[in-house]
């Protein structure tokens, strides 16, 4: 196994993955800021993170659209990717510089056919975040780093993808064991 501590830095703002719909438009701040809770990802000190998992869901997703494979078939590197062939860690990757739920804007969006309006919450593109892969010496290094530049650029994280999310790698950097 390969440990490799990245850093990735956001190129469009990060939408967080859960609209909330309502037919009660939310006037005041307050009434904003509640919806925005129930969306974002808040750890136990009120910082605001995502998920690993949306890295593994993102490097899936790029290397499908960018068609890279490795030994057969595109679908062999996404399955493998899918196992512990590919791991990252933690599990709730902080974004820098360190943010609250007062740094979480909200966008509106009308939806005509169902009368609903939905609320996004969302954070500025000027974030970072550093986490480490780990991955399986059947993998070359410079083929994750594709991998992972793909999803950056083809797929994002986050809700409101592709247009959002997306990020561009700042740091790969071996972590000898």
């Amino acid at each position: 196994m390969q440990t490799y501590k990245i850093e990735i830095k956001g190129t469009t703002p990060y939408f967080f993955s859960q609209p909330m719909k309502t037919a009660k438009v939310p006037k005041t701040d307050k009434q904003k800021q509640e919806y925005a809770l129930k969306q974002v990802y808040v750890n136990d000190d009120d910082i605001l993170y995502f998920p690993a998992r949306q890295i593994k869901g993102a490097m899936i997703s790029g290397a499908q659209m960018a068609k890279l494979k490795i030994e057969r078939s595109v679908k062999r590197t996404t399955d493998l990717f899918k196992t512990n062939y590919l791991m990252i860690t933690p599990e709730e990757i902080i974004f820098e510089p360190k943010r609250g739920i007062d740094d979480v804007l909200l966008v509106e969006d009308f939806i005509r056919i169902a009368g609903i309006w939905t609320f996004f919450a969302y954070i500025e593109s000027d974030w970072t975040a550093q986490f480490n892969l780990i991955f399986s010496d059947i993998f070359e290094p410079t083929f994750i780093k594709e991998a992972l530049e793909n999803s950056g650029f083809l797929c994002g994280i986050g809700g409101r993808r592709p247009y959002n999310g997306t990020f561009e790698i700042l740091n790969f950097e071996n972590v000898p064991l």
